[in-house]
């Protein structure tokens, strides 16, 4: 079997639109650091990408070993390949950290899980149970539109759905227990060793609908994170946020079953982010900041809410030391410069020749003093003073502005950016990229499941190259020749991307810098 990595670029252009081009589909001999590592650098040299802002990936330790690889190739290539030395270049996947906070708590009932599931799998084991069963559902009334999925153990977010959909037909799976002798006796049967799990008893429903209740926010969470169609980074903050809250408001719940399942998995966040979210790319506070219904009035609100005050700051701090940071890099980059950013040179120095004559360089000692235009003169100085100033307080400007209203719920952060860009000439470029950058590798995983028919058995003597331009072709072509139409992903992809099982197929993406 061969493996695949796929790399995606995102980035917002000129006007102001994100987009997602798949750059690579390629086999990889293995999993280690180095080869992911050759691996990003050949595509870059390919397309000629010579700056990289962040790569995202999941929380393989390979992929910490690929990142510092490319790291230290970029550094050869030029000071200008990195922001701030790569020190923020490393994002690591939230929707892939959610999954592993979640299944350490669903260890808590593995039984009324397991019981459900095999329920769901006996129903869709063939047409004949599953008319039964929908038999069942009519005579016991249950108006729903649709019947039940069956989930993969490895994905939570698709136990989540399966239990949400099985508990409307709990009445239905009960009527079956009467009506159909085999779907009793299918549960005394051996599966492997053991003996089957369930038919799920009264304690398994009610435990279905408390997990329901309980995970509805990581699954909210889970898919803002993977939207490929939408800035996530500045969303970041307030959804790590409501898991943090969420967990930490069952510490005293009197369900004892809540309450231990919230307990392990705030270690599990704790682990992956950090007690005081210390172990998070800082970037992605950030992009928070960079909403300008957000800035940094929401930061302070957001940690006042879970830590004390000294911590929150210092956190505050040091995300706004970081967007320093960032605004005098970009500053001192050629790339801004040629954009019309603001520092654009000594102009006072350059002006003190006076305005007679020609003359390269300083003031020539024949020039006639009375001949020198001191207004103009003073103009000059006064307007590269004024520049000086406004591209000193580039940030500041932005943080003393008057936030925009959060109650707009259609409020479009590129849209603003792109009206309001031009008042934060050096601002607007950071945060062009700092936006960006995707949370999470879910959104890029569509490309396997157009692999996955590319690769059917009819068609696995296809080589790789003529693989890679099937797939790069249409993701292309859909976000070009239909005028950036947004695509929904189809029912295929989606369902796809549930049975990818870990460690199978490697995910990565990156940022570019333009």
């Amino acid at each position: 079997m061969s493996n695949y990595m796929v790399i995606t670029a995102h980035f917002i252009d000129a006007e102001w639109v994100l987009h997602k081009r798949i750059l690579s589909f390629t086999p990889i001999a293995n999993h280690k650091g180095d080869g992911i590592g050759k691996l990003i650098e050949t595509c870059l040299i390919d397309w000629g990408i010579e700056r990289l802002f962040t790569i995202t990936v999941d929380n393989a330790s390979a992929n910490k070993v690929a990142i510092t690889y490319v790291k230290k190739k970029l550094a050869n290539w030029s000071v200008n390949s990195m922001i701030l030395n790569g020190l923020y270049m490393h994002v690591r996947c939230s929707a892939h950290i959610i999954n592993l906070i979640v299944q350490d708590g669903l260890a808590e009932v593995n039984h009324s899980i397991a019981s459900i599931r095999n329920a769901v799998k006996y129903v869709r084991s063939s047409p004949a149970r599953l008319q039964k069963f929908k038999t069942c559902v009519d005579r016991e009334k249950i108006s729903y539109g649709g019947l039940m999925v069956l989930d993969v153990p490895t994905r939570w977010n698709s136990t989540y759905l399966m239990l949400h959909k099985a508990v409307v037909f709990e009445k239905a799976f009960d009527r079956m227990k009467e009506d159909d002798g085999h779907y009793v006796n299918w549960f005394v049967e051996e599966e492997g060793e053991k003996k089957r799990e369930g038919p799920p008893s009264d304690d398994d429903w009610g435990n279905a609908r408390r997990l329901v209740n309980f995970l509805s926010v990581f699954y909210c969470v889970t898919l803002k994170f993977s939207s490929s169609l939408n800035v996530t980074s500045n969303d970041y903050l307030n959804e790590m946020a409501r898991v943090l809250i969420h967990l930490k408001s069952l510490a005293t719940s009197s369900d004892d079953l809540l309450r231990k399942m919230a307990e392990k998995m705030e270690q599990k966040f704790a682990k992956y982010w950090g007690d005081s979210f210390d172990q998070v790319n800082m970037l992605l506070f950030v992009a928070n900041v960079l909403d300008p219904r957000c800035k940094l009035e929401f930061v302070t609100f957001c940690f006042s809410n879970m830590y004390e005050s000294r911590k929150v700051e210092e956190l505050k701090s040091n995300i706004k030391e970081l967007l320093m940071k960032l605004y005098n890099s970009y500053i001192g980059g050629s790339d801004v410069r040629n954009s019309g950013g603001v520092c654009c040179g000594d102009i006072y120095d350059g002006s003190s020749g006076g305005g007679g004559g020609g003359g390269g360089g300083g003031a020539s000692a024949s020039s006639n003093i009375m001949s020198i235009d001191l207004f103009s003169s003073f103009k000059m100085m006064k307007q590269s003073s004024n520049d000086d100033i406004s591209s000193k307080n580039d940030v500041e400007k932005y943080l003393t502005d008057v936030n925009e209203s959060a109650s707009d719920a259609h409020f479009d952060i590129l849209t603003w950016w792109k009206l309001n860009g031009h008042r934060y000439p050096i601002l607007s470029q950071i945060a062009k990229d700092v936006l960006a950058i995707p949370v999470s590798t879910v959104a890029s995983e569509s490309a396997f499941s157009t692999g996955g028919r590319v690769l059917d058995p009819f068609r696995s003597s296809l080589t790789h190259k003529t693989v890679e331009s099937l797939i790069c072709t249409q993701n292309w072509l859909r976000s070009t020749l239909l005028g950036e139409r947004i695509i929904q992903p189809t029912q295929e992809e989606t369902e796809f991307y549930e049975v990818i099982e870990a460690g199978n197929m490697l995910l990565l993406y990156f940022d570019m810098l333009f």
